[in-house]
């Protein structure tokens, strides 16, 4: 028995032995190419240089600061070990415990969430390794991590650590971090700023204070708890810093480029799929944004505001973003009412659902549970299509997505890029879970002006990496959203809004232009307001709100601020007027109708009266009206007469020869046509009910059918004697010729 444990402990330890062998032989082959190139941590090109479109840098030389341990507060440094790397004084580069902890938590799992990366490993992962994921990269980190460890003291290791690793807002080095969120160097930093900047490197952009303050809040906290238990900080002062809030430096030009470097260098991570900004060290990244004119769009102090803000400009025939100011980059906001043209009104028309002409019933509406409201709770009646868009009106839209369909209304938002969770009729004034940049707004816009065709703006042109090889190029392929037909009947409504609607204080610009509004808010005051201005050659977006959510005054709205900024970066770019007009396509139809049929009967006929008797509306071929209302001799009744006996009613018209007449309920809904005989006789009527109708004479010429003057009949009041059943005379029609 006890050879045979000799000889199976034997065989055990020979398999281990051959399968570590095996294992340092792989290794030594997988990393027999690893140099430790030392230039590569003394160099301060972490960042990549990003070019406005002449050539100039967009932040700087003086991007990375580097600084000594020594001017390093202790509790920054302790701050950074505590929620990175506890053990990282006391292990070799590697830590153990970490390490397996993680393999058996991904293996428990069934996933490869967990990481054990320490400082070390992360100093060698930024500065010496490309970004792939891979077993043979992570051999390359361990080896170059222990010759790190060789070489390098910890203090210096953490050194260079700090001055390297990426903060957000452009900012690489702790350095530049402190000066970017803060306003002072590293020195200068206190307990709660150093914990701050600590919580950001996990995830700089989802941390960022400027854009999620809540979690960048939250994190700092657990920084501070775990700053506790490392014994760095007592309960007591632990307790006293996590309750004060996190202060920033007021907005400045140098924020604002920082906002504009980190959304280009967020835009190359996402084309060239990579997870850290780091990844992009040594890049260049050139962008079309003008600098010129980035630095004469409108921000909120112009006007006096306390607010955060975004200008953005494109040049739609490329969709290349040229101008940009902001101290907010890439928030992401639900855009409210300026989501109606392409997430509402585009495809209805497309669909062939509605058209300018169409009529809604604007007033109060619980659509199961839900009621939106009109601002200021004002209601119109029946307005039309044109109208409910230009004056951005609420109930008219959630009726329009009822009749589109929201699984309809998502497949078009999905061509444009946009995604959202929620499938509800309030996304019928915007509230679009997760929310859209403001770029990915004003690409939903794109179509209006290029024909129908959808490209994503972008701020890049083209990226270069540091051996000069050209990685990423622009693409310009374009895809088709709706008919050209459709982006020019939404372009003549969004004029009207220009002109007369929300958006009416672009009406001051002396050229052609569109626009849409939006904002989220209630009486208490708004939390976004926004503008959307284009020319055929140029768009312009404008957002102004609080990264906070605390709310704006009443006063700050999409049509009053928000678009006079965006009648100001227009006025800027467009000198040549007749440039800026979208010309009409074959396929769209303008119509004259009748305006007092139309405004007194809710009726569309085609008219010839004179300008100022018609309305004129756009129509896309196919959907344009048939009925003719033309300056003749009207068809009239010549008597009429309408008695109540024995629970019946009864109705007998007189007419002309070739002269009908149609009989209308209260609602205008036609019950019955004299085409079929001169009297009609309702019965199962409803007792004690008070019955209306009307009288439309009419007559036909071939497939023209003209219409005269609707007649309203003397009420009716059941008393309801001799009725058989009690149930509506419109369920059950009773006609007697």
């Amino acid at each position: 028995m006890a050879k045979k444990i000799f000889k199976v402990t034997l065989l055990f330890f020979l398999i281990l032995t051959v399968l570590a062998s095996a294992a340092v032989f792989w290794f030594l082959s997988v990393t027999k190419d690893v140099k430790f190139d030392e230039s590569k941590l003394a160099s301060n090109n972490a960042a990549p240089f990003v070019m406005y479109d002449d050539g100039t840098e967009i932040v700087g030389d003086d991007n990375l600061d580097y600084v000594n341990i020594a001017e390093i507060p202790k509790y920054v440094k302790d701050a950074f070990i505590s929620i990175e790397d506890r053990r990282f004084y006391s292990h070799g580069g590697i830590d153990v415990k970490s390490f397996f902890r993680a393999i058996k938590n991904n293996i428990l799992s069934f996933s490869a969430k967990e990481g054990a990366s320490t400082i070390s490993q992360q100093l060698v992962k930024n500065t010496f390794l490309s970004s792939e994921k891979t077993v043979e990269r992570k051999m390359k980190e361990l080896k170059l991590t222990l010759e790190l460890e060789r070489r390098y003291s910890k203090d210096k290791i953490l050194e260079m650590y700090l001055n390297t690793v990426y903060f957000g807002e452009g900012a690489y080095g702790i350095n530049k971090a402190a000066k970017t969120y803060f306003g002072k160097c590293v020195g200068e930093l206190d307990e709660c700023e150093g914990a701050t900047l600590a919580g950001l490197v996990k995830a700089p952009s989802y941390y960022d204070p400027k854009v999620n303050p809540d979690e960048c809040l939250k994190r700092r906290n657990i920084v501070l708890l775990k700053m506790e238990s490392e014994n760095y900080i007592d309960h007591k002062t632990s307790q006293k810093l996590r309750e004060y809030p996190i202060n920033l430096t007021n907005t400045n030009n140098e924020i604002m480029r920082s906002e504009l470097y980190d959304m280009i260098t967020d835009e190359a991570m996402k084309v060239l799929k990579l997870s850290s900004a780091l990844q992009l060290k040594g890049c260049k990244i050139y962008t079309s944004v003008n600098k010129a004119l980035s630095e004469k769009l409108s921000v909120a102090s112009d006007y006096g505001l306390d607010t955060n803000f975004s200008s953005i400009v494109v040049d739609n025939e490329n969709a290349r973003i040229i101008g940009v100011s902001t101290d907010v980059g890439n928030i992401r906001r639900c855009p409210a009412s300026a989501a109606k043209p392409w997430l509402i009104y585009a495809p209805a028309i497309e669909e062939k659902i509605i058209t300018e002409a169409t009529k809604i019933l604007d007033e109060k509406t619980n659509f199961n549970g839900y009621i939106p409201s009109n601002y200021g709770d004002k209601y119109y009646g029946f307005t039309s299509v044109k109208e409910c868009l230009s004056k951005s009106l609420n109930v008219p839209s959630v009726k329009i997505a009822e009749m589109v369909g929201l699984d309809k209304i998502k497949l078009y938002a999905e061509k444009l890029n946009i995604n959202y969770e929620n499938n509800d009729l309030s996304v019928a004034i915007g509230n679009l879970s997760g929310g859209i940049t403001l770029s990915e707004l004003l690409g939903a816009y794109v179509p209006f002006s290029c024909g129908g065709f959808y490209k994503a703006p972008t701020l890049i042109d083209k990226i270069i990496d540091e051996n000069g090889k050209t990685i990423y190029k622009k693409n310009d392929k374009k895809i088709k959203y709706i008919s050209e037909e459709t982006a020019y009947i939404i372009d003549d409504m969004l004029k009207e809004g220009a002109k007369n609607g929300t958006a009416k204080l672009l009406s001051k610009l002396n050229f052609e232009v569109y626009g849409k509004t939006g904002t989220n808010g209630n009486k208490s005051g708004n939390t976004d307001a926004y503008c959307i201005a284009f020319t055929k050659k140029y768009s312009v977006g404008v957002w102004l709100g609080n990264v906070s959510g605390k709310q704006m005054p009443n006063s700050i709205s999409g049509g009053t601020y928000p678009t006079n900024m965006a009648a100001d970066a227009l006025e800027l770019l467009c000198n040549n007027t007749s440039s800026n007009k979208i010309q009409m396509p074959i396929g769209v139809k303008n119509i004259k109708i009748d305006k007092k049929q139309y405004e007194e009967n809710n009726e569309v006929y085609i008219s010839d009266l004179p300008d100022n008797e018609c309305l004129s509306f756009l129509f896309l071929s196919g959907t344009e009206p048939t009925k003719i209302m033309e300056n003749k001799i009207m068809p009239f009744i010549k008597d009429y007469k309408i008695t109540y006996n024995y629970g019946k009613i009864k109705i007998i018209i007189d007419t002309d020869k070739n002269v009908y007449c149609k009989v209308l309920d209260k609602n205008n809904s036609e019950i019955y046509d004299s085409i079929y005989g001169n009297t009609v006789t309702l019965d199962n009527l409803n007792e004690n009910t008070k019955y209306e109708f009307y009288l439309l004479p009419y007559s036909k010429n071939g497939n023209v059918i003209r219409y005269g003057n609707k007649i309203k009949l003397p009420s009716v009041i059941t008393d309801g004697k001799n009725q058989k059943n009690k149930i509506r005379w419109w369920d059950d029609l009773a006609v007697i010729n």
